[in-house]
């Protein structure tokens, strides 16, 4: 018997959450336990944007928004994001890689590959700058509105700056090459 559309939607976007958090948890103990702490960014950052932009364009734009607003929750709990008030602005940072990307993929749904290829980097292009000056701003302002420790303050400007940019473009690269083989399958 085939599964339904909700079964399917459910049951992918269930693993692509636990994808999400066994990588912040397993990438964010990996760069401590290195002595990389500054630059997990660079390793779970792509791989969550990656799990994001799949759960987009495989199980549906409320996919990856149910994950872009749930992932903040995982950072928090793994201390990637050490203050409470600033997982809203991740939340949103995070919708706004989702969303150029869903109108993306879905307006190039009956394009040839190459051309829905290149709609969905496009999007990825575009949400990747977006969320970037979005967190870039929101931790500017946060640092100078709140009471933030020097040590932390220059952590967070460091990490919500273009580090965030080069996350979110490599994983929608990783995103891109998961889907060409994803699609493949079907």
């Amino acid at each position: 018997m085939p599964m339904t559309r909700a079964t399917r939607f459910l049951t992918r976007s269930a693993i692509l959450l636990s994808l999400v958090l066994v990588l912040q948890v397993f990438g964010s103990e990996l760069s401590r336990g290195l002595g990389l702490s500054p630059w997990s960014v660079f390793v779970v950052g792509p791989a969550v944007a990656a799990c994001l932009l799949v759960a987009t364009a495989f199980a549906g734009p409320w996919a990856g928004i149910a994950l872009a607003l749930l992932a903040p929750l995982g950072a928090y709990a793994t201390g990637s994001v050490t203050e409470p008030v600033f997982l809203l602005a991740v939340a949103v940072g995070n919708l706004i890689l989702v969303l150029p990307f869903a109108v993306m993929d879905s307006s190039s749904e009956a394009h040839p590959p190459r051309v829905r290829l290149g709609s969905r980097a496009l999007g990825i292009l575009a949400g990747s700058v977006l969320s970037c000056a979005w967190l870039w701003g929101g931790v500017t302002l946060y640092v100078r509105w709140f009471a933030v420790e020097a040590d932390v303050k220059a952590a967070m400007l460091y990490a919500y700056a273009w580090p965030q940019a080069v996350a979110a473009a490599a994983g929608g690269a990783v995103a891109l090459l998961a889907l060409l083989v994803l699609e493949r399958r079907r």
